[in-house]
């Protein structure tokens, strides 16, 4: 069972900046086209203004869902953490940043989940 430590950690080394991490950003046009672009249409609103995502019971599924992936990704980390290509010293500490990373949001989402049920 993954902790329920509530901490999360920015790690960087002290050359980067949170910007240098980002990707850039390309510009958005507001204009339409008249063509059909394929996206989906809007959240439905509720008569009060507000986007509904669905019913509380399909949220706490889907946290739980993806606390069961970070889960299974953390376990493939898990393998590949036994082959060569990890076995320096940074590769090992870029390793556990990734699946410290991984713990911290499998406990978010449970956590999540659980106040969502809880409500």
């Amino acid at each position: 069972m993954i902790g329920t430590r509530m901490e999360l950690q920015l790690v960087m080394s002290p050359k980067e900046s949170v910007s240098s991490r980002r990707p850039p950003q390309r510009p958005c046009s507001t204009k339409a086209t008249g063509e059909e672009t394929g996206k989906q249409s809007p959240a439905p609103k509720t008569p009060g203004g507000e986007a509904t995502i669905g019913t509380p019971e399909e949220a706490i599924q889907g946290l739980r869902a993806l606390g069961r992936e970070a889960r299974a990704l953390r376990e493939g980390l898990n393998r590949l953490s036994k082959g060569k290509e990890f076995q320096q010293p940074s590769a090992r500490r870029h390793l556990h940043y990734g699946q410290t990373a991984l713990d911290d949001a499998a406990a978010i989402f449970e956590f999540l989940a659980s106040k969502l049920e809880d409500a």
